[in-house]
């Protein structure tokens, strides 16, 4: 049965001496990036497949740029660099992947569905209540220190 909610994202990323082909998969509460690097001479030896979970509170930016042809560059960004240390080529947390023409209403789509996400984590995270207390103005800190004061002298 189809399931309209779950998108896979095929996207691919070039290095000088590896190729990575991969997976982009938005699930509840995480994005899953299925991925097996490549070499790059002759494409015939291939490294073991890896998946790397993003959750999606661990998410802090995603950005989709236009790339020659048509293609887009989706860019993910993360709050840690531990999320990313599985995933090849991801540099100070941030990992930038190629998606083809083919694939570009895909991709539009779920970079849309991520910053929606995004939006209504962090418009969540204004409506909760500070669980620590607002710190005292000086007048009061100014109070506090005369009552005890007072409460020595008497």
């Amino acid at each position: 049965m189809f399931n309209p909610e779950l998108i896979a994202l095929p996207f691919h990323v070039g290095h000088t001496f590896y190729f990575v082909h991969g997976l982009l998969r938005l699930e509840p509460g995480r994005l899953v990036i299925e991925c097996q690097p490549v070499e790059n001479v002759l494409g015939l030896i291939r490294g073991p497949m890896r998946t790397v979970e993003i959750p999606l509170r661990e998410l802090a930016d995603v950005a989709l740029d236009k790339g020659p042809f048509g293609s887009r560059i989706l860019s993910l960004r993360t709050l840690y660099l531990h999320t990313l240390r599985r995933f090849p080529g991801a540099v100070e947390g941030v990992c930038r992947l190629r998606i083809r023409r083919a694939h570009a209403l895909l991709a539009d789509d779920l970079a849309s569905r991520l910053q929606l996400i995004l939006s209504e984590d962090s418009l969540q995270q204004m409506d909760e209540p500070l669980s620590q207390p607002q710190p005292e103005t000086k007048v009061e800190q100014l109070l506090k220190v005369w009552d005890g004061i007072r409460g020595l002298l008497k």
